[in-house]
């Protein structure tokens, strides 16, 4: 069963991997999150320092996006690299004409460090988080 949220519908689970880095260049610590299982898509903006969550599936979900936003896409298509980048620049499109700050697209980064933007890090612990309280993507 799901739960309702504006206009989403929230997922009755869902995982989330919080990883803790520590950076070899600058020696801060930080954490870094991703989805796991697929029920659920990070989204960040521009500098990826602010994260919101959108429900794979369901009402106003990713694949629904994905198929509202994209031509030709359905959602029993594999997600290619041009789908992505189709999805990526049509959504960010529709923010901009509705005048929404900041603009979010799909997270598909690989963890950096936020203070000086290396790449060379140690994991220091992972946990994975089952339904952890979010901000979610607000599609209104």
């Amino acid at each position: 069963m799901s739960e309702r949220h504006n206009t989403i519908d929230i997922p009755s689970a869902y995982w989330i991997t919080e990883t803790t880095y520590r950076c070899n260049v600058c020696a801060v610590a930080f954490k870094w999150n991703w989805a796991e299982g697929g029920e659920v898509v990070k989204f960040v903006n521009a500098d990826g320092k602010v994260e919101r969550w959108l429900p794979t599936y369901g009402a106003n979900g990713y694949l629904e996006l994905l198929e509202s936003l994209v031509p030709g896409f359905s959602r029993e298509q594999e997600i290619t690299h041009a789908v992505s980048n189709n999805f990526r620049e049509a959504f960010t499109a529709v923010q901009n004409e509705s005048g929404v700050s900041p603009v979010y697209s799909v997270d598909d980064r690989s963890p950096v460090c936020p203070v000086c933007g290396a790449r060379d890090l140690d994991e220091i612990s992972r946990e994975v988080k089952v339904s952890p309280p979010v901000t979610w993507l607000n599609l209104e």
